[in-house]
């Protein structure tokens, strides 16, 4: 016969659906045929919650639903099974049943409906739950359970219904341990007004978010070798300050230097060059914080016995004349003689000593500026000795050769930045269709901004508005009462096609 698509049908109901003035204990319900309850305790939704868990048992075809609590008076409860009831054999699912009752004399019948997004990307967060309370003090998210609550889909999509005419207080919890309360490391969202519910309602999309401490501190630290130290910080800083104790009778040494590991500022690497020390102190500082660190080593040198290898932005053999031709160190170097580099083409030496500059906050990259003729292959030699680092090391011989791209292998892409009603500075950043970052842009007005040599492939671009000015995303904090700064995204994806120049296409950057 024909394959059963059709989901488990209710035939009967004790007491029915919708019964007013509720005073049972047990919950029947029979179904047209066999089925089966997926993990009713983490699938089915009761709300409002339940102090105590509520007990289910399936037998054949009647499921038996056991409720072991006083629940509140005058008040309209909702159990949604979402998914969980599915026949059988076919596993077809009985989506969206939701049997409701009420222990007073009416059912509530309002209801509210939204999106929940993730803050940094707009993506859609499903599994998070979104809360009700109509205590509307900030403390009640931390101290009592939401009066209604649900869950968000695939979609990140929720509704809430059977509700009572009130005012509610309306938060996001990704609630890792399931007390309905906000804890230190969920991720959290909120609603930056009283919700007044007279009539059904559909809110604007609401961000979730991790929210980050209120003030900085070095959560990590560790001396990789002697004379590197990595340090992670609990949030974003702009900037920070070291000094080392090298304890008594040692001499302050000079070269010191750090850098952040990542545009997002919360690593960095901090290098010095007294490497002989068992132990040592750093004192980490900016203006929101101060912190000692102490590290705990053996005497051994291992950092000179390593070798000084050079690398490149090219090392994969390409080179696209929009980036800066770069070679890349391990350690700062300390000084450099440009007549030991040179760059050949078809094996004669085309340069010798040409324009070079140390760049990153660190000096561990040399800036190589030129004018390469596309197409065409070209070799870089470095000799051995040509650099030296801050620890006296002397660099390896390096050679590499590597071909310049052709700009009719690559499309340009050029966005006019409108800013309708915004004030503050934008971050534009590019992504391509694995959501990788491509490209970041920073514009304080309405410009075009223009991005050259773009793989031919779909592009994605979005917008940060950058109340703060640090050049970051930053999330909200419900303590502060600030909300996540806000993220636009192009309406749809960019095809970047070569030989191709999509020219001022618009996007619009407003504040919802």
């Amino acid at each position: 016969g024909e394959k059963d698509t059709t989901p488990p049908k209710l035939i009967t109901a004790n007491p029915p659906l919708f019964t007013k003035n509720f005073d049972q204990k047990e919950i029947n319900l029979e179904f047209d045929e066999f089925f089966t309850l997926n993990q009713p305790q983490q699938n089915v939704i009761i709300s409002p919650p339940l102090k105590y868990q509520a007990e289910y048992k399936v037998r054949g075809k009647k499921l038996k639903i056991h409720i072991d609590e006083p629940l509140k008076n005058n008040t309209t409860y909702t159990i949604n099974f979402g998914t969980t009831i599915k026949d059988y054999h076919e596993g077809n699912a009985k989506k969206g049943f939701k049997y409701v009752f009420s222990t007073g004399s009416y059912i509530d019948s309002l209801s509210v409906k939204g999106k929940i997004v993730n803050g940094r990307d707009l993506k859609p967060s499903s599994g998070v739950k979104v809360l009700l309370h109509n205590d509307l003090h900030d403390s009640a998210i931390y101290q009592e359970r939401p009066f209604y609550y649900g869950l968000t889909d695939d979609e990140g999509t929720f509704e809430l219904d059977y509700l009572k005419k009130d005012n509610y207080r309306l938060y996001v919890l990704d609630d890792l341990n399931d007390d309905y309360r906000k804890d230190e490391g969920e991720r959290f969202g909120y609603l930056n007004e009283h919700l007044k519910l007279k009539k059904d309602t559909t809110l604007k999309d609401i961000a979730v978010y991790q929210e980050e401490p209120i003030e900085p501190e070095v959560i990590k630290s560790e001396e990789l070798i002697p004379g590197k130290i990595r340090v992670e910080f609990n949030k974003p800083v702009d900037t920070f300050y070291y000094n080392f104790n090298w304890g008594s009778g040692i001499k302050k040494k000079s070269w010191q230097f750090s850098e952040f590991l990542a545009p997002t500022k919360d690593s960095a690497l901090i290098w010095h060059d007294y490497i002989k020390a068992d132990s040592i102190k750093s004192t980490i500082f900016n203006d929101n914080f101060s912190q000692t660190l102490k590290f705990y080593r053996g005497p051994a040198d291992t950092l000179s016995q390593q070798p000084f290898k050079i690398g490149s932005n090219f090392s994969d053999g390409s080179y696209i004349p929009g980036e800066k031709l770069q070679l890349r160190f391990p350690t700062p170097i300390a000084s450099f003689n440009p007549g030991q580099i040179m760059l050949l083409k078809d094996s004669v030496e085309i340069n010798r000593g040409f324009d070079f500059k140390l760049t990153s906050p660190a000096k561990r990259n040399l800036q190589i500026n030129n004018q390469l003729k596309q197409d065409s292959s070209y070799r870089i030699k470095v000799e051995e000795s040509a650099f030296q680092d801050m620890y006296g090391r002397l660099n390896q011989t390096f050679e590499q050769t590597f071909h310049v791209e052709n700009q009719n292998n690559y499309g340009v892409l050029s966005l006019n930045i409108n800013k309708t009603n915004v004030k503050a500075p934008v971050v534009i950043y590019l992504h391509n269709d694995q959501d990788e970052l491509v490209r970041k842009k920073y514009t304080v007005n309405s410009r075009k901004l223009k991005f050259n040599w773009l793989k031919p492939k779909k592009y994605y671009v979005r917008a940060v508005v950058d109340k703060n000015k640090n050049k970051l995303w930053d999330p909200g904090n419900f303590s502060l009462k600030t909300l996540p700064e806000p993220v636009v995204k192009y309406p749809e994806a960019i095809e970047i096609r070569a030989k191709w120049e999509l020219l001022d296409l618009e996007f619009e950057i407003k504040e919802k």
